[in-house]
């Protein structure tokens, strides 16, 4: 064969083999072009919130095991839970009865339930009375399972018992437990009548009992109210936040107390007190900030306030149906005390805890 022939042959090959070779390409690349016109390009995952979280106030919330668990009340009989695994889509979330309270005697006006974990069990703090404001006492739900048995928040409780110091029988609202010198105590909102106007402390000889007397602490008030106490353990001291004045006027504030380790919270001198740390914001139309909680993000890097606050200066009882669950990070100032910032408007975004996953869109 001629060598001219020969190598067009060859080049007739390569050439056939070539196009051989392109076909299976152009097939994989068909069968991709389609796939992709029934899948999404991307997946977008939100980085930020809006308030409010919830229409409910006197919030508590906590981050436990992938979820949020916010605890609230219906005003009425029950106490009610949301929960999600990111704070976006909270305000979404269903609500799920926790409690409903059958006895006539504490059934009434179920206000500020809040939930801890002590000896393998939860444990929901709330109050209720019989239909009369100046009965309202303390009461304590034990989880019927164990959280060594994977048990969460929202699990099923019984009725364990009233907490309430007889030589100080008193109203009381608001109690939450707290550990200082491995001992654990109860801060409660008490007075006389209709008022809560001083904050009460006692010992405990466990979650729901209460142990010897109480005292009274030296907290400031404001229209004859301090109230909803919660706790932080930081730096070497515990910090007291609570709240003051009339919720339903533009001046509800957070006030601040702390003491330093190894000092006795019983003897009322030992507290220092720090005045007011949160309160309105008129520039962002944030009124009557408080009766608050704290948790801590995901990944256990950043401090949050979750608290209640409302979008109008107007006062008066028909004003509490504006107040709603918010939330926002909080830092630490060099002297070791919270630094709550400002509270942010409605609507504004706030950047999501630190590992929440975000809503899917």
């Amino acid at each position: 064969m001629p060598v001219a022939t020969l190598l067009r042959s060859r080049e007739t090959y390569r050439w056939s083999e070539r196009r051989l070779l392109q076909v299976p390409l152009l097939i994989l690349g068909l069968l991709l072009a389609a796939v992709g016109n029934f899948m999404p390009m991307t997946v977008h995952i939100a980085s930020t919130f809006t308030n409010p979280l919830s229409p409910e106030p006197d919030p508590f919330m906590t981050y436990y095991h992938g979820r949020y668990y916010l605890i609230g009340a219906s005003g009425g009989n029950t106490i009610v839970m949301r929960s999600a695994t990111n704070l976006a889509s909270l305000s979404r979330a269903s609500i799920q009865t926790i409690w409903t309270e059958s006895d006539p005697g504490r059934s009434h006006d179920i206000w500020a339930p809040a939930f801890f974990t002590f000896d393998d069990h939860w444990y929901v703090y709330w109050t209720g009375d019989d239909g009369s404001i100046g009965n309202h006492r303390m009461r304590v739900l034990e989880s019927d399972g164990l959280l060594s048995q994977g048990i969460t928040p929202t699990t099923s409780y019984h009725f364990k018992s009233t907490l309430n110091d007889p030589a100080n029988d008193v109203l009381g609202i608001d109690g939450v437990p707290f550990m200082h010198n491995n001992q654990l105590y109860f801060v409660w909102a008490a007075g006389y009548c209709c008022g809560f106007d001083t904050l009460r402390l006692s010992t405990m000889s466990n979650p729901y009992t209460l142990s010897g007397t109480s005292v009274a602490l030296n907290v400031d008030s404001c229209d004859g109210v301090a109230e909803a106490p919660a706790t932080l353990h930081r730096n070497g001291r515990t910090w007291l936040v609570y709240s003051i004045c009339d919720t339903g006027k533009p001046t509800y504030q957070l006030q601040m107390e702390s003491i330093n380790d190894g000092a006795d919270p019983m003897h009322p001198g030992n507290w220092h007190d720090w005045g007011t740390v949160f309160a309105s914001n008129p520039a962002a139309d944030v009124w009557s900030v408080g009766s608050n909680g704290f948790f801590t993000s995901p990944d256990g890097t950043q401090d949050w306030i979750v608290y209640h606050g409302k979008d109008t200066d107007a006062s008066g009882n028909d004003t509490y149906s504006h107040r709603n669950t918010r939330a926002q990070q909080f830092t630490w100032n060099s002297n070791g005390s919270p630094d709550f910032g400002t509270p942010v408007g409605l609507g504004t975004p706030v950047p999501l805890p630190a590992g929440d996953p975000g809503p899917k869109h």
